[in-house]
């Protein structure tokens, strides 16, 4: 019965009608929500077909302002009943009153409404190519030329640009929907990649780009370089029993050096990730179980190297006695006595490990040179531990590093580094 239903549906069912559209779909009574394993086949199906479903959709309905089901959206709206003036003066001498009406909102307010703190929301945003918003000031209307409020004078509606629209976007928007994505919350963190398989099938099938476990090709360099934000110990910090170590999605919370994530720190960084594909086909039509240790395989090649590194103390010791970030001075075939800066995934009971192998990813010959410390040469990479279990050349990720390197005209041209090339394969 549509009485039992949560509030918010029966708002969207009474919406539905009023608009006089047949049909309402809505994803938690369309998709079978699994508890356990019995159901997690009809969800991988449907969650992989969600962002077609959207695409699709004549409008989505967003409840900007509902935090959960049972708010509803249905509610007074104060910008309907006080619609924009124009500016009115009275002055007389010095003195002047003016009435200017609120701005409203705007892209940058609807993302820290409520809905759109849940990262399911920004795949429906993205891929659905009209949205009415129903927020706590008013209704607004939102397709893939802009954003306008239901207060607006008619002379006012015009075309405008739309960040938001996911038409012929270039690299950069890849890059923000990550960014974005990665501030966002799920109830289920293990929804991680499923949450936005919607928006990176769409951006795979559009720029004929392959993705895979949350990083599209070309922008591995980078994207494997992200941070946990969330530091504790792996059961409390990681899901690694659910992702690949080098996935953004085995964090619990995770972000991203934005700066050079975006390419933002310099128009010259070298990528050093010759080539990454995954272990075996995969396909966008359902959403890859990560549980299955052989689907996480990726295989790449890039500069890895073995090196031991001096013991000294945490950054912070005052603050914990467990180590995630720490300094140390290499002893290795390359940059031996400079310092790198380790930042670990899950805290430690001591300064170990006291060798490292190290998989650099980019070196940057730009800004970032002229603004790293003593006119050096920055370099990026992850840092690995030999998986055994998997097979031969099988590592984890453990951490990334950062290690600044003095310029020279050897450093410049980075060719030393080609000699230390391997086939490496992640897990």
């Amino acid at each position: 019965m549509v009485c039992d239903l949560p509030k918010t549906i029966r708002d969207a069912i009474t919406v539905t009608r009023a608009t006089e559209v047949r049909y309402l779909w809505v994803d938690a009574l369309c998709i079978i929500q699994p508890d356990n394993d019995n159901f997690l086949g009809d969800w991988n199906t449907e969650a992989a077909q969600m962002g077609s479903y959207y695409s699709n959709a004549l409008f989505c309905i967003s409840a900007l302002c509902t935090s959960d089901s049972s708010d509803g959206f249905l509610r007074e709206r104060h910008s309907a009943r006080y619609p924009w003036r124009k500016e009115e003066c009275i002055q007389h001498e010095e003195n002047f009153f003016s009435i200017i009406p609120s701005k409203g909102l705007n892209d940058i307010k609807i993302r820290h409404m409520p809905l759109m703190e849940r990262a399911w929301a920004l795949q429906e945003r993205i891929l659905s190519t009209r949205r009415l918003h129903w927020s706590g000031i008013g209704l607004l209307w939102e397709c893939d030329s802009g954003l306008f409020q239901e207060n607006q004078p008619l002379r006012n509606l015009r075309q405008q640009h739309n960040e938001n629209y996911i038409g012929a976007r270039t690299d950069n928007f890849i890059r923000e929907v990550l960014i974005q994505y990665s501030d966002m919350q799920l109830t289920k963190p293990t929804d991680r990649l499923a949450a936005i398989h919607g928006v990176a099938r769409r951006l795979s099938l559009q720029h004929n780009v392959e993705y895979f476990g949350g990083i599209f090709k070309g922008f591995y360099s980078r994207a494997l370089l992200w941070e946990c934000t969330k530091i504790g110990h792996e059961e409390d910090g990681f899901i690694r029993k659910d992702f690949p170590s080098w996935s953004w999605a085995s964090a619990v919370k995770f972000g991203y050096d934005r700066n050079y994530f975006l390419g933002k720190s310099s128009s010259r960084i070298k990528d050093l990730i010759r080539y990454a594909n995954p272990g075996q086909p995969t396909s966008l039509d359902e959403i890859i179980d990560f549980r299955d240790r052989s689907k996480r395989k990726l295989a790449l090649r890039a500069p890895l190297i073995s090196m031991k590194l001096e013991p000294q103390e945490p950054i912070q010791p005052e603050i914990s006695t467990s180590y995630n970030d720490f300094y140390r001075t290499i002893d290795g075939p390359i940059w031996k006595g400079q310092k790198i800066y380790c930042h670990m995934d899950c805290k430690m009971k001591s300064p170990e490990p006291s060798a490292v192998t190290l998989l650099i990813c980019y070196g940057d010959f730009g800004q970032g040179m002229r603004t790293a410390p003593d006119n050096t040469v920055p370099y990026k990479g992850l840092i690995l531990r030999i998986s055994e279990e998997d097979g031969p050349g099988a590592f984890v990720r453990l951490g990334h590093f950062r290690v600044y390197i003095p310029w020279s005209e050897e450093e410049e041209e980075g060719g030393y580094l080609n000699d230390w090339e391997t086939d490496v394969y992640l897990f």
